[in-house]
């Protein structure tokens, strides 16, 4: 009877494993009919901003891995379409910057292959002032790609890093980051930082600020909160200024909350006011939401 009872046990056991297991795909696969939907309401739609939303909303949901794999993918086939359509246009800042504030949260590596073939500065031409005169802002050298980077590796290093799959990112970034791909440092510093690693990030962060606006923002954040450095709120606001410049929306912001809070800098409400309109033309809510309030109370 004993022997009965615990081969009777056993084979329950075995049911109820195999329901769970089947129970678990079930649900597996109506999450996956679920993601296909959404993933063809969004590509039936015609704007790239749509797609970048979906990568911020879902990039840490591991269980989406193939659906962000194709939106990153669809969104650089839109990129590249805008690339081909602006590469016809005037090489003036004006079209640069109306290319960044319509695409400047989606199509960064397009923007700066057009960023560099505008012809350099006319000699005499006006400078643009400083942040202060205590402390000058910092050049940022003009995008490049050294003929050493592998666009593959590249790729991955990209794809891996907008679904924060981390750890594979950052062996996928190594390579090109060392053939200087400002986009490569800039994951490398983050990846670093998100880590704890704040030498490294420190590192990567440096080396990406000299190509790109996302490493002078990176590296502004790690001088504002003295991860890997002493922390320096006027070195900080110089990196969010040059970034800003750029037409990075975060910066914009992020440099409109210092001037506003008189953080590196005396407040100046004025300024505080014209960052944030920089950043809510190009869509950043919180900067809308500030601007807003601005205007309510008569602020700058």
């Amino acid at each position: 009877m004993l022997a009965r009872s615990a081969e009777l046990l056993s084979k329950t056991g075995e049911l109820i494993s195999q329901q769970a297991q089947s129970l678990g795909n079930w649900g597996a696969s109506q999450n996956n009919a679920q993601y296909d939907r959404e993933l063809a309401q969004l590509f039936d739609q015609p704007y790239i901003a749509p797609l970048t939303h979906y990568l911020d909303q879902h990039g840490s949901d591991a269980s989406r891995a193939e659906h962000l794999r194709q939106v990153v993918e669809e969104r650089q086939r839109r990129c590249q379409r805008v690339a081909s359509r602006y590469a016809e246009r005037d090489k003036t800042p004006a079209t640069l910057q109306q290319m960044r504030a319509s695409y400047g949260d989606s199509c960064q590596e397009q923007i700066e292959q057009f960023a560099a073939l505008l012809p350099p500065a006319r000699p005499g031409a006006t400078p643009r002032p400083a942040v202060n005169s205590a402390q000058p802002r910092p050049r940022v050298a003009p995008p490049a790609v050294s003929p050493g980077i592998d666009r593959q590796q590249a790729n991955d290093c990209y794809l891996l890093f907008t679904i924060k799959n981390y750890s594979q990112a950052r062996d996928a970034c190594l390579g090109p980051a060392a053939a200087g791909d400002g986009k490569a440092q800039y994951n490398l510093s983050v990846i670093a930082s998100s880590l704890g690693n704040y030498p490294e990030a420190l590192h990567w962060a440096r080396r990406a600020a000299e190509r790109s606006p996302d490493g002078c923002y990176q590296l502004g954040e790690l001088y504002l909160r003295g991860q890997g450095i002493e922390q320096n709120p006027a070195s900080a606001l110089s990196w969010f200024e040059q970034a800003a410049e750029q037409g990075l929306a975060r910066a914009q912001y992020q440099s409109a909350r210092m001037h506003q809070h008189g953080q590196g800098a005396a407040p100046n409400p004025s300024k505080a006011r014209q960052r944030f309109e920089q950043a809510a033309r190009q869509g950043h809510r919180d900067a809308q939401l500030a601007l807003g309030l601005l205007y309510l109370h008569g602020e700058g």
